[in-house]
């Protein structure tokens, strides 16, 4: 049993278990790191892609070209990377590409395992992009209870709602854009935002949550089906604690702001989720609501 100390208490040097958590539906990987477990070690920040809301298999990335994506494989399981209509596969390259059998179709890639044990980086181009992947694959069946199998990887292009692949303001044509299509631009920016999955937890492993993310103005938190939700509070500048308020979204816990640093808490047990890429300070919606699709109706005093 790994001793946990209190997040409020000061750190001893020593070897502590540190865990990366994945973004929601993600696989869970846990790695020993030497040092503090709020020291400022920066990770190789490679996407997960989400999975789907009606079924995990199918998942969603939002392309960057200074992203790589993870692809976890299964003998005997091929994956479909779904590009954008209009878009087709030009080449391929790969560090180990023996290992590697794939074919493509219109804006359709299928790519599987072509030995039991795979473990390769990847370069996808295409006549309008490339793709970086690290590749992971081995004979072991997916399990489904950790919801790992990818049948469907489609990508979500921010050069479609208004921005560039570095997510800066797209160049427009010159001329009035129509207040339709500016409302739909920012409709779309709200709905398709860059995701954060690099979290990590420390603690007593019983609160350990099983996924963590945010888009920038919410954070998202998993925790296992079987396992009491701890309460969630925000560390403060000051030292203090605030319990924070949550909305649930299916089988997740919705926090409607991001934050560096969370403690959650069960009883004499204590765990801190670390937000290693938390920029000063969360967004906010144009609407000033939690969610776009929500407006505020303000009603004037009664005499």
């Amino acid at each position: 049993m790994i001793a946990s100390p209190s997040p409020g208490s000061a750190p001893r040097r020593r070897l502590r278990r540190v865990y990366r958590l994945a973004a929601p539906g993600g696989f869970l990987g846990a790695i020993l790191l030497f040092g503090m477990c709020l020291s400022a070690y920066e990770a190789a920040a490679e996407a997960w892609p989400s999975r789907g809301r009606l079924d995990s298999r199918i998942r969603t990335a939002v392309y960057s070209d200074d992203q790589v994506y993870r692809l976890l494989g299964h003998v005997g399981y091929q994956i479909d990377l779904q590009f954008e209509a209009g878009e087709y596969f030009i080449g391929l390259g790969a560090g180990d590409l023996e290992g590697l059998s794939f074919s493509a179709q219109d804006n359709h890639l299928f790519l599987k395992p072509g030995a039991t044990q795979v473990r390769t980086n990847l370069t996808v181009l295409t006549n309008r992009r490339h793709y970086q992947f690290d590749y992971v694959a081995g004979s072991r069946p997916p399990d489904p209870a950790r919801e790992e199998v990818t049948y469907v990887l489609r990508f979500a292009y921010p050069s479609a709602i208004g921005e560039d692949s570095s997510g800066r303001p797209a160049n427009r044509p010159s001329g009035g854009v129509p207040r339709e299509a500016g409302d739909t631009d920012a409709k779309l920016r709200n709905s398709v935002r860059a995701v954060n999955l690099d979290y990590w937890y420390c603690g007593h492993p019983a609160l350990r949550p099983d996924a963590a993310s945010d888009d920038g103005i919410h954070t998202r938190l998993r925790f296992g089906a079987r396992s009491e939700q701890p309460a969630i509070f925000v560390r403060n500048d000051d030292g203090t604690e605030s319990l924070l308020n949550f909305s649930m979204d299916a089988s997740d816990v919705i926090l409607h702001r991001v934050v560096r640093r969370l403690i959650v808490r069960r009883g004499k047990l204590a765990g801190c989720i670390v937000n290693k890429r938390f920029g000063g300070t969360s967004e906010r919606l144009q609407s000033g609501t939690v969610a776009a699709e929500v407006t505020r109706s303000t009603r004037s005093a009664r005499p």
